[in-house]
């Protein structure tokens, strides 16, 4: 338990539990229904326990490689997002999550999907709202901040 917690991943957690569990006798049904997951997650756990020892427990996402969005990335994204999509050369007048990526594609970033793309403008502090009005009101200035 003390390695599990150690590693910070709920998931490994819970499949440590999920072990631990049917290690103590329970039935891997009535582990699963303690742990709010299903059967076969407990079923595997235990059987990635039973061939590959603690280190099997661990996500197995975690050497994936590399992580396409990195810093370097986001700083690219950054200094898009400053300017407006007609700068770059685009016809749109407001960024999409699919523009962005042809964007950054363009200038030499890794391609990437727009749900990743949603998660990188997340990431950086970027959200969806209204795009600024472009024209000014006619009113003086006096009148306008009177109303």
């Amino acid at each position: 338990m003390r390695w599990a917690r150690k590693t910070g991943c709920p998931l490994t957690l819970r499949r440590c539990l999920a072990v631990i569990k049917v290690a103590a006798g329970q039935s891997r049904a009535q582990a699963a229904r303690e742990l709010l997951c299903v059967t076969s997650t407990v079923v595997t756990a235990v059987l990635r326990y039973q061939e590959r020892g603690r280190e099997g427990l661990r996500d197995g996402r975690a050497f994936n490689g590399q992580r396409k969005v990195d810093a370097r990335f986001r700083a690219t994204l950054c200094r898009v997002l400053e300017g407006t999509p007609q700068q770059s050369g685009w016809r749109r007048t407001t960024w999409t999550r699919e523009l962005l990526v042809r964007e950054l594609e363009r200038r030499g970033r890794v391609r990437v999907s727009p749900a990743t793309m949603g998660r990188a403008l997340a990431s950086v502090g970027a959200r969806r709202k209204r795009p600024r009005p472009v024209g000014s009101c006619p009113w003086p200035a006096r009148r306008y901040f009177r109303r």
